[in-house]
């Protein structure tokens, strides 16, 4: 029995939310001779099930927490999302990212550095995280004892 490219399409957005340029990706590899799936993909966005804005809220609430702002608009662009609906998530992540930033920080390292070499270690975590050097900055350089949700951007 063979699914149709909408039943298939429905099927992998009931397990989770997909960008556009994913399930094109995916469907593609099930299209037959005579099927269009940009039309397919066009028809599941006009009924609300397909949407690159949603797709981009749930992909940052799995990444809050575990990594920067850069690594989430990075990940957003590798799935093929628009600026448009990538800008108002990255934007929310931005403005939290210190306190993000202070508690990664604090589940992976019990002290504050020590030395040139601590600091530069616990640094290139964060970064490897997505996190910009001035949050990297300000999350080292917080007293380790205040609670993460308590430090906030200079820039602000």
């Amino acid at each position: 029995m063979t699914l149709s490219l909408k039943a298939r399409a429905i099927g992998m957005l009931a397990r989770r939310e997909h960008a556009r340029a994913e399930l094109r990706r995916k469907l593609v590899a099930h299209a037959g001779p005579g099927d269009d799936v940009d039309a397919v993909l066009d028809l599941l966005e006009g009924e609300g099930l397909l949407s690159d804005a949603r797709y981009s809220e749930q992909m940052a609430l799995r990444h809050r927490g575990r990594h920067g702002a850069s690594r989430l608009q990075q990940k957003l662009r590798g799935n093929g999302v628009s600026e448009a609906a990538m800008q108002p998530v990255v934007a929310a992540a931005r403005a939290d990212e210190p306190a993000q930033a202070l508690a990664v920080l604090r589940r992976k390292f019990s002290a504050p550095p020590g030395d040139s070499n601590e600091w530069a270690r616990q640094a290139r975590y964060l970064q490897n995280r997505g996190f910009g050097s001035d949050v990297i900055r300000l999350a080292l350089r917080a007293p380790f004892d205040i609670p993460p949700d308590v430090v906030e951007d200079p820039a602000a």
